[in-house]
């Protein structure tokens, strides 16, 4: 990255990449949402994420200690784009039912919601 700046103007001063990446955890990026000309019709599920990291490292290592949770992240899709209209990674393990109303929370007030389907009990 330095070596890229010096060639657009020496007297530029390069962060270092221990600052740009400290804040990554709390960093929120404004994304802007796109309304539809039409009632939306979402079909929500959810998934496991695994992270790999030292944990897989420290089971191999020392033994495996217990099952490591997997964040569940439950998301929303426009069936007429495909386009994700919520992502939500929520601190517990909840199936979509229960949480489906929290979920549609993001969507403003202006947006018509058609349907809503979420599989499971």
């Amino acid at each position: 990255m330095a070596s890229l700046v010096k060639l657009a103007d020496p007297h530029w001063a390069v962060s270092d990449y221990t600052t740009l990446c400290r804040p990554q955890k709390t960093r929120v990026v404004p994304i802007p949402y796109r309304y539809a000309d039409y009632p939306l019709n979402l079909l929500t599920d959810s998934t496991g994420i695994k992270f790999l990291g030292d944990g897989e490292w420290q089971a191999r290592k020392h033994g495996v200690q217990g099952p490591r949770p997997w964040p569940k992240a439950h998301l929303a899709m426009d069936t007429m784009t495909s386009d994700f209209r919520i992502v939500e990674i929520p601190p517990g393990s909840d199936s979509d039912s229960p949480i489906l109303p929290e979920l549609l929370e993001p969507i403003p007030g202006a947006e018509t919601i058609g349907t809503a389907t979420a599989d499971g009990p």
